[in-house]
């Protein structure tokens, strides 16, 4: 009698639906012509892929602040996941490495996965309408989408001069008032409090006139 011990590799396991021969009696060998064995024993092993938990997480490339809830799933030992093909459409981020992989090991802990991301960003350029009648504190600024510019816009009105109001245009469109919740009580400062995902690609002209 002749058995044989399986001895699966890191990530696979004895099949059980395979037809497995593990061990028998050699009766008789036959040669064919060619080689193989018309009569005798053969044993036959087969192995399956273990199927592993994972967990895709999705954060801010610079800061890893969670971006939304994590996705479990499982898998084969061995499977290639692209970031692309998982990762979730989330408003002002696009994923920093869409064309990255991930492997699923043999681990017995859930496996993490990181869908990283980067923050859009849009761009503001403030001016005096006109190019007279008062200065501003800052020509440009630059704010994350969903995100208040850093800096605060201040104007000062020249002597003979008075503040008509704000007014902003995304890229070419047309102008149009400032929301009053942009601005503090007086008018004289400014700061954008709604950087929208829309906006990206287009520079965004603010003017006091």
């Amino acid at each position: 009698t002749v058995s044989v011990e399986p001895a699966p590799e890191l990530g696979f396991k004895l099949s059980e639906t395979a037809d497995n021969v593990l061990s028998g009696t050699i009766k008789g060998i036959e040669v064919a012509d060619d080689g193989t064995l018309t009569e005798g024993l053969v044993l036959r092993v087969y192995y399956d892929r273990i199927s592993y938990d994972y967990e895709i997480h999705f954060v801010e490339l610079t800061s890893n602040k969670k971006l939304e809830e994590p996705v479990s799933g499982s898998a084969l030992f061995g499977t290639v996941i692209r970031l692309s093909d998982v990762a979730k459409d989330i408003e002002g981020y696009i994923l920093a490495e869409p064309d990255a992989t991930a492997t699923i090991g043999a681990s017995d802990s859930t496996q993490i996965i990181y869908c990283e991301y980067i923050g859009l960003t849009v761009f503001y350029r403030y001016q005096i309408l006109g190019g007279i009648g008062g200065t501003l504190s800052i020509n440009d600024g630059s704010a994350a989408v969903g995100a208040s510019p850093e800096k605060a816009v201040e104007l000062t009105v020249n002597t003979g001069f008075y503040l008509e109001g704000w007014k902003y245009a995304v890229g070419d469109g047309e102008l149009q008032p400032v929301p009053d919740e942009w601005l503090s009580d007086d008018k004289m400062t400014l700061k954008v409090t709604d950087t929208r995902a829309d906006w990206v690609g287009e520079m965004i002209y603010v003017y006091a006139e």
